[in-house]
């Protein structure tokens, strides 16, 4: 939001965000380029990565969810002020439509869900 000058968490800064997803992509794909492989966790949808001006750099793009209940996600967010419970559910919800591999996070700790994410990756480089 700093380097944008605008709060990107808005919906009025849902212009800038196209330049922003090219800016995170495109230092991927530096990463990449090194001849290094990379788990990116963001929001970013496979349609979202494909229009990306980064895209053709990145070669074969793997996506999974780290998903959990609306109960549970609930909440998790009741614990934070900051938090809008009706659009966290709305975007589960368009992420689980995409019909990505979906990891589940529910009743378990940060470390076990990283483990998770780590197998999961692991096994997309074998694949």
């Amino acid at each position: 939001s700093r380097l944008a000058g605008v709060d990107l968490r808005q919906d009025s800064a849902a212009d800038r965000w196209p330049a922003y997803n090219d800016l995170c992509l495109t230092l991927v794909s530096t990463v990449l380029a090194a001849g290094r492989d990379v788990l990116l966790l963001s929001p970013l949808t496979p349609d979202e990565v494909r229009r990306s001006t980064a895209a053709p750099a990145l070669g074969e793009v793997h996506g999974a969810v780290l998903d959990c209940s609306d109960a549970t996600r609930i909440a998790r967010l009741r614990s934070r002020s900051n938090a809008l419970a009706d659009d966290a559910l709305a975007d589960a919800a368009e992420l689980r439509a995409l019909g990505l591999p979906v990891i589940r996070n529910d009743d378990i700790g940060i470390g076990t869900a990283a483990q998770l994410v780590a197998g999961w990756a692991h096994a997309q480089l074998h694949t």
